[in-house]
């Protein structure tokens, strides 16, 4: 074989390889299923590892796995866009339920909680947290659009309030009661249903609810016949954060950094309305109503 025809064979080969290679590659980098661990944007080689807890089981809209198998949300693309702004990080999120999203923190195993987390006196004892708001949590009276009669609380003396067990804000309104004797709410506890709930206030068994303007906006656009509104003064603020270890105060600047840079640029509005079905971004003075 002469030297001509081995060259010839040898560039051959490699036009035949180098193809093969390309789409070997462009097929390892199609996107991953939202099983297990996945992996953020592709940040430097020698980039620090952030693992990200996702309460993907009950925290939907703000983190969930969507129809196409991916992991979606309002927290989630907040996560992805502050990934992207800082290549000394390569954010890695991790899919648990509830119980074990804090869990996973104090042990280690992730270094941020995501599941539209609010802060109380134990949370900020014991972990970090973002200064900057992801979307607020503002608690009113929930009624039927309809109701004429129910404007605030004291509207509520003897009818019927939807509580659900264990609710913090069903807590303020028992606090109502003992300072109150002669306008007792009358609160019906119970586990219902979102659409237990809808039946109840539709049809008159019960008067009112409380819950979150963000929430009164998700019924809304899911029961396009069944409209409620909020009245009244807020029953409690509160903004959504992450959580992570304490003495992390690097993570916390660029958390917090990215974060301020969303909302100013406008994206974290934008998010909102996409995830949210309203502008909850701008976050709000934390209180609760003294009665």
């Amino acid at each position: 074989m002469t030297i001509h025809s081995t060259l010839k064979n040898l560039r051959n080969a490699i036009a035949v390889a180098v193809p093969v290679v390309m789409l070997l590659g462009v097929v390892s980098g199609c996107g991953q299923s939202a099983t297990g661990a996945e992996s953020g944007a592709a940040n430097d080689a020698d980039a620090k590892t952030i693992v990200v807890g996702l309460n993907t089981k009950t925290s939907k809209p703000f983190n969930y796995v969507n129809e196409d198998g991916q992991l979606d949300g309002y927290e989630y693309q907040i996560l992805k866009r502050i990934d992207d702004l800082y290549p000394e990080y390569r954010f890695e999120y991790k899919q648990l339920d509830w119980p074990n999203t804090l869990a996973s923190l104090d042990t280690g195993k992730i270094q941020v909680a995501a599941s539209s987390l609010q802060l109380n006196d134990e949370r900020k004892a014991k972990y970090g947290y973002t200064d900057q708001g992801l979307a607020s949590y503002v608690n009113r009276i929930t009624v039927a659009k309809s109701n004429k009669t129910i404007k605030d609380i004291d509207d509520l003396a003897g009818k019927a309030v939807i509580a659900s067990n264990g609710d913090a804000t069903a807590a303020l309104l028992e606090k109502y009661n003992a300072k109150h004797p002669d306008k007792k709410i009358d609160l019906k506890y119970g586990d219902w249903s979102e659409e237990q709930m809808t039946t109840a206030l539709t049809s008159g068994a019960g008067d009112a609810e409380t819950r979150t303007e963000l929430k009164i906006a998700e019924h809304n656009k899911s029961y396009p016949n069944a409209q409620w509104k909020a009245v009244g003064e807020p029953l409690s603020q509160q903004n959504t954060r992450f959580l992570f270890d304490k003495s992390d105060t690097e993570l916390k600047t660029k958390l917090d950094d990215g974060i301020k840079k969303l909302r100013d640029s406008g994206e974290l509005k934008k998010l909102s309305k996409q995830y949210l079905n309203g502008d909850f971004s701008e976050p709000v003075e934390e209180k609760t109503i003294e009665f």
